[in-house]
């Protein structure tokens, strides 16, 4: 849907005006913030399990990074890279995309963090 509505319906940036570049810029900002966000604590949390000479704790509890400020730093992240793309595009299908992946990502990080 995206891809289709990208390719076929959307607007030159040029024919936006400057509210249409200044929300290009902006989203494409807080897009590239929100993959390097997800990018780290995707690799954080790798980097915690187990290891076979292990034994004991199954579960251990992420640190550093955006996991210092919130539980679900994953989830942060990618939340904040759709919403960013959202912005960035300025259309129907990406704000839904954005509004679904807060929908579906949303309720997964307020369990985890419990």
């Amino acid at each position: 849907m995206q891809g289709c509505y990208l390719a076929k319906y959307q607007p030159a940036i040029s024919t936006m005006g400057i509210l249409g570049y200044a929300g290009f810029v902006i989203g494409s900002a807080l897009y590239f913030i929100g993959a390097k966000i997800n990018r780290d604590s995707d690799e954080t949390l790798i980097n915690l399990r187990a290891k076979p000479s292990e034994d004991g704790e199954k579960y251990k509890i992420p640190h550093g990074g955006m996991f210092e400020y919130v539980s679900g730093a994953n989830f942060f992240g990618e939340i904040l890279e759709w919403i960013g793309f959202a912005i960035a595009c300025q259309n129907w299908p990406s704000f839904a995309f954005a509004f679904f992946t807060c929908s579906n990502i949303g309720p997964r990080a307020l369990q985890h963090h419990q």
